[in-house]
């Protein structure tokens, strides 16, 4: 790639071709949870950068796991977005993934162009996770992934970690790739610097492995968004930015905001609802994984009714003895002597 090309992406202005023209787009960054403001947010379209749920569903010991999008927390992920008026006649147009504040469609047409697609998307089965909803008799669980990505480390990283609900436990190792040689660091991003362009959280390929009973040894490839990274994507009027249902984007031509892909709302909402009620313990390895699961009781034998003992002597159930039963039992019981015999001889 040339210098002017490179400057070009960097920037986000229109380097090339001597164009003089201002940004297509206008970010600004806010806080989240009661914190300080940043900038004039007022007007602007809202979203927020994805985090990963891993949706875990198991039945008789065999278990599927998908990786579902959620808004992503913390100060920093947070973002309004404008399209720049100045001087060209395009409109901004956004749909988003259910009732979260996740992009799931982006897009700059013409302005005279009437608005035919709504704001949330539609629910929609989507073939990556419409086996988890077939299995029966499963029990479920999510695993937040910014909680073990809790700040920027871009190499490899091998992590481990306990799931509880407070009934059940669950450890795992999760191996973390390098994230991608073209991602910023969250918190260095240049807003003033992003017109022509959209950012997404980083993309990172994650392997995930089971280390106790009853998923023990179980192992996921998938790949998982990072918040405390973005990677970007240049935005063109006439273009739609559609993103996928685990990470990352496909850049469509034409009107393609009608067949762009989705998530199946329902398995967004179960995911979420499920990181609630599960904790996730940061552990430094799988060593330290294992050690902090509770000690699981030995099961007590059971006797049943009839059942032999060692004598092979059917048993029978205790019952409280009479004290008729009890006084029969101790009772010594004699035969009384054979009748005497006598002989005479005459």
């Amino acid at each position: 790639m040339g210098t002017r090309q490179l400057l070009a992406l960097v920037m986000g202005y229109g380097l090339l071709g001597g164009c003089a023209q201002g940004p297509l787009l206008h970010y600004t960054a806010f806080g989240d949870g009661g914190q300080v403001r940043q900038g004039d947010y007022s007007g602007l379209t809202k979203f927020t950068l994805a985090k990963t749920l891993l949706l875990v569903q198991h039945a008789k010991g065999h278990a599927s796991v998908t990786s579902i999008p959620a808004e992503a927390s913390g100060i920093g992920t947070d973002f309004g977005i404008l399209a720049n008026a100045s001087g060209r006649q395009a409109r901004l147009q956004l749909t988003k993934i259910g009732d979260t504040n996740l992009v799931n469609t982006l897009a700059l047409r013409p302005s005279e162009l009437p608005t035919t697609h709504p704001e949330v998307a539609p629910q929609s089965v989507d073939p990556a996770t419409a086996s988890i909803s077939q299995l029966k008799d499963s029990t479920a669980l999510a695993i937040d992934v910014q909680a073990l990505l809790d700040s920027p480390r871009p190499g490899p990283l091998p992590l481990a970690g306990l799931a509880s609900d407070g009934n059940r436990e669950l450890a795992f190792e999760l191996a973390f790739e390098a994230v991608p040689s073209d991602a910023i660091e969250t918190r260095k991003l240049d807003l003033q610097r992003t017109g022509n362009l959209y950012f997404y959280s980083a993309c990172r390929t994650a392997t995930l492995t089971f280390l106790n009973p009853p998923l023990a040894g179980q192992r996921f490839t998938f790949t998982v968004a990072d918040p405390n990274y973005v990677q970007t994507v240049s935005m063109e009027p006439g273009r739609t930015i559609a993103t996928h249902p685990g990470c990352g984007v496909d850049v469509l031509v034409g009107d393609p905001l009608q067949r762009a892909p989705t998530l199946q709302v329902q398995q967004v909402a179960q995911a979420r609802n499920l990181a609630s009620s599960w904790t996730i313990r940061v552990l430094a390895d799988r060593e330290a994984a294992l050690a902090a699961l509770k000690p699981v009781a030995p099961a007590k034998p059971t006797r049943r009714k009839g059942s032999v003992g060692k004598t092979g002597t059917p048993r029978v159930a205790d019952k409280p003895a009479t004290m008729a039963e009890e006084a029969l039992r101790n009772t010594e019981i004699r035969v009384p002597p054979a009748p005497r015999r006598e002989s005479f001889t005459f």
